[in-house]
């Protein structure tokens, strides 16, 4: 074991040399002056001066209590040992790290183990796990704001696709979703839907669920990309569709109730309708 503190009190003005010890004056006492004024090293000798070592036994006395690094070869025992001087806690649980309020605690446990294995003491710890949380908040924070300023470009980029018709467009898209998954409540509605968009980007996640709604709900025509159409509604289809609104319950109570989506269609399908 490789000693940390070899010649701690750096006795002598070589190494291995010790100081001269205090003599005897003619009368039996000792001479002026301290035990060490005879080390050569300045810096040596005042060492010795602040520990305020009473003499050459206090020295040795230090050197054998100082703290060892374990070698390359030490036993877990000597490591557990060391680690324990240092002020390593006795069980990974005891460090009581901070987990941040919605983060699964499982990986806190695991860097708990981490930690104790690699003998930090709890104040190490405690500081490592704070610059973790700090470090992983800010790269949240940064793929939040991503995934904000994808989502307002991607928005823009389909009203400008769909033009007048992008109400229209946005209804059937979120028909489509309800049909297709049923078990979707307002509560869960824009997670679902995030996770989709996640998977395959937000103008190909809203174009699939638009078409998916017109193909399901074949009246509704509507403009398609950079201006064309999927087929312009007839004045017939129209007149189909006002029906088709009417005896969709479930639609026709939205647009009682003033839903902005439902009021703009049901204007547009009269507009087709009377030839406009």
């Amino acid at each position: 074991m490789t000693d940390v503190n070899q010649n701690p009190a750096g006795i002598g003005g070589e190494t291995g040399q010790a100081a001269t010890p205090p003599t005897a004056n003619a009368s039996g006492g000792q001479s002026q002056g301290n035990w060490y004024d005879s080390i050569a090293d300045e810096s040596l000798r005042n060492y010795v001066a602040e520990r305020k070592f009473g003499g050459i036994e206090d020295v040795i006395k230090a050197n054998q209590s100082a703290l060892a690094l374990p070698g390359d070869d030490a036993t877990p025992e000597q490591l557990a040992e060391f680690y324990t001087k240092l002020g390593r806690p006795e069980k990974a649980e005891d460090y009581g790290l901070n987990v941040p309020e919605g983060v699964d605690p499982l990986f806190s446990q695991e860097a708990g183990k981490w930690m104790h294995e690699l003998g930090l003491n709890k104040k190490q710890a405690a500081g490592l796990t704070d610059k973790w949380n700090a470090f992983a908040q800010a790269a949240y924070q940064k793929q939040e704001a991503d995934y904000q300023r994808d989502q307002q470009a991607a928005d823009s980029k389909i009203k400008e696709q769909y033009g007048k018709d992008y109400d229209q467009v946005k209804e059937l898209a979120s028909r489509a979703m309800r049909f297709i998954m049923p078990d979707i409540t307002e509560d869960n509605h824009s997670e679902t839907f995030a996770k989709i968009q996640g998977a395959i980007g937000a103008e190909s996640a809203f174009n699939l669920f638009a078409k998916l709604g017109r193909e399901f709900f074949a009246e509704h025509k509507f403009a398609g990309q950079n201006g064309g159409t999927t087929g312009v509604m007839t004045k017939e289809e129209a007149q189909a569709a006002i029906k088709a609104k009417q005896s969709d319950k479930e639609w026709y109570q939205r647009f009682k109730n003033g839903d902005a989506a439902a009021v703009s269609e049901w204007n547009r399908l009269l507009e087709k309708a009377h030839g406009k």
